[in-house]
């Protein structure tokens, strides 16, 4: 029997009727599957996002020594109960991928290496990627639509594909595509193809030594909290050369606004600073990033593609790649 007729016999018999608005494209391909499967590391732990019927997390039991499998339709839970029947090492966590907190499963053993794999519902596919964005994982194995697979390997900001996705890419991850998948391996097919990528993190310590990085970094780390674009540069640059960090040298909020209004005057004027002060490498406040107060004075959270990609570019031309 196919992988294809087992899957429609499982849902068929416990009653399980695929959810569109869930974006459940189950996948059915054996080569594609097996594929997916390989890139686990034998003995390693997976988090996966999406269990479904467990076509998937079955390949990752064979090779790992602990799945987490996170699903958030409790219409699965009777075909993936049979499958932790037969496979002790497997965790089922019923609920919502962008609401359960991953690094504390990471953390729950932490001395281990530990993946993500997911054959990701499309439409949670950019949220998701900012989710595990810092995450401390060996890698990130995702199966995505092809749009968004290639917004990830953008990194030329003179693209007009350059979006918020390609910046957010670039920053955490180093991307490779590992296959292109039909839409014909899926059941039912999805709109559009898909391509199984790898994200592997960057090492710490190239936000330490590359400002362009160290800017870009804290920019997604504190979207949450809407921090305008000028203040974080500036944070950003005070790190890079010891000159915050701790609390007892933390500005007050009136100074921190004196210089932000600094930081955009002078942008205006040729150059974020035309100063005496001799601080070097990121922190000299005469290096000009030719950027306007329009994008200095809005909260990164708020910037539209077009004004990411002039932030992008500006820290390339000052920076490089």
């Amino acid at each position: 029997m196919s992988i294809e007729n087992q899957i429609r016999t499982n849902l068929e018999e416990n009653e399980v009727y695929l959810s569109e608005n869930l974006g459940q494209h189950i996948l059915i391909d054996e080569e594609a599957l097996e594929l997916i499967g390989r890139q686990v590391i034998s003995g390693g732990n997976v988090l996966e996002i999406g269990s479904g019927p467990g076509n998937l997390t079955a390949k990752l039991t064979e090779r790992a020594n602990r799945v987490v499998g996170i699903e958030i339709d409790r219409q699965f839970a009777p075909v993936l109960e049979d499958l932790q029947a037969s496979s002790p090492n497997l965790e089922v966590i019923y609920g919502d991928a962008l609401r359960v907190n991953f690094q504390q499963i990471v953390e729950s053993e932490r001395d281990e290496e530990w993946q993500v794999v997911s054959n990701l519902p499309f439409h949670i596919s950019e949220p998701f990627l900012k989710k595990v964005a810092g995450l401390p994982v060996e890698n990130v194995v995702l199966v995505v639509g092809d749009a968004l697979a290639r917004s990830m390997q953008i990194t030329d900001p003179d693209s007009s594909e350059f979006s918020r996705t390609s910046f957010l890419s670039q920053t955490f991850f180093e991307t490779s595509v590992i296959a292109d998948i039909e839409k014909s391996a899926f059941y039912p097919p999805p709109r559009t193809n898909a391509t199984a990528v790898v994200l592997t993190p960057r090492e710490r310590d190239e936000f330490k030594s590359n400002p362009r990085l160290a800017i870009q970094h804290r920019l997604f780390l504190t979207e949450h909290k809407s921090p305008t674009v000028g203040k974080v540069i500036k944070e950003a640059r005070d790190n890079q050369v010891g000159g915050a960090g701790k609390d007892s040298h933390r500005p007050s909020r009136r100074k921190a606004r004196q210089e932000l209004k600094q930081l955009i005057y002078e942008a205006n004027n040729g150059g974020l600073g035309q100063g005496n002060r001799q601080d070097g490498g990121i922190g000299h406040r005469d290096d000009s990033l030719g950027l306007d107060e329009r994008i200095l004075s809005t909260p990164f959270s708020r910037l539209d593609n077009q004004e990411v990609r002039e932030l992008a570019k500006a820290l390339r031309d000052k920076f490089g790649q």
